[in-house]
């Protein structure tokens, strides 16, 4: 049996916030926390199968610390599954059979209730080792009243300024669900370096026709203040040991990939206002 790698010492929810974006008097305040202020382990929603999960899903009971402290069982609160994801390879070589190859995953779902909404959490892991988080929401939309039944009303302007209007007198009012996730990530041990691999465009200077070339300038990343920097799904970064070599000699290497579409700003500050905060509301 070969031996075991770690990958990752810890993966969790770290924080969430919910923050609308209406100034009215009945929205200005509204920025939920929905972990930290709710607790979301505590509203785990029991899963039902063949509904929330598939039917051939295994489903697990936890045990956790309610609001005092005291231990409490909750029913079916994970699903475990396998299911297709797609080709995993497929190359057709002219003149030869097909070679194809199936990808499967495993999914470890769990889904929080916290008051309106329903949050679904899928880790997600390989069989290349990829380790993967989907996050989404269903439930029922907070909404605000308004005079306006169609966007042809003389009110419809105003009522869908920080909105949109989704059925009669009904704005849905516009908001985020931002998620902080933890990733105590420990590559083949616990020695990590953050590495930023950011591609660029270089003069050719060894001769011939082409006048540009594509390389990479790799870089680590030597403290935790350059290291805090925005996910960008154009960038590279590598979680690298670098005690640690592949059989071509390159630092076994986990590349952090975001998928979420960048990261947004909760609140711009007007250039104006002076602030120490993060967040305006």
């Amino acid at each position: 049996m070969a031996p075991k790698r770690k990958v990752m010492y810890e993966g969790s929810l770290g924080g969430m916030i919910v923050p609308y974006g209406d100034p009215d008097i009945g929205w200005y305040f509204k920025a939920y926390l929905d972990s930290g202020d709710y607790g979301m382990g505590t509203l785990t929603s029991p899963i039902a199968r063949g509904k929330d999960a598939p039917s051939n899903a295994v489903l697990l009971n936890e045990t956790i610390a309610d609001y005092t402290g005291v231990p409490m069982e909750i029913p079916r609160a994970i699903a475990v599954f396998e299911r297709y994801a797609g080709p995993e390879y497929k190359h057709q070589e002219m003149g030869q059979p097909n070679v194809s190859t199936e990808r499967r995953e495993l999914v470890v779902r769990w889904i929080s209730t916290v008051g309106n909404y329903d949050y679904i959490f899928d880790w997600i892991f390989h069989e290349n080792g990829t380790i993967g988080i989907d996050a989404g929401a269903t439930g029922i939309e907070a909404v605000k009243g308004v005079k306006a039944k169609t966007m042809h009303d003389e009110t419809a302007k105003d009522d869908t300024r920080y909105g949109t209007l989704i059925d009669h007198n009904i704005v849905g009012t516009t908001h985020q669900h931002i998620y902080n996730f933890r990733l105590d990530l420990d590559v083949d041990g616990e020695n990590n370096s953050l590495v930023a691999m950011d591609p660029v465009v270089k003069p050719n200077t060894a001769g011939g026709p082409r006048t540009s070339t594509m390389q990479v300038n790799q870089y680590n990343i030597g403290n935790e203040q350059d290291a805090a920097q925005k996910f960008d799904p154009g960038t590279i970064r590598l979680l690298s040991n670098p005690n640690k070599e592949n059989r071509m000699g390159n630092p076994v290497s986990y590349q952090i990939i975001p998928y979420a579409g960048g990261t947004h700003p909760v609140a711009k500050v007007p250039s104006s206002r002076r602030t120490s905060g993060s967040i305006i509301v």
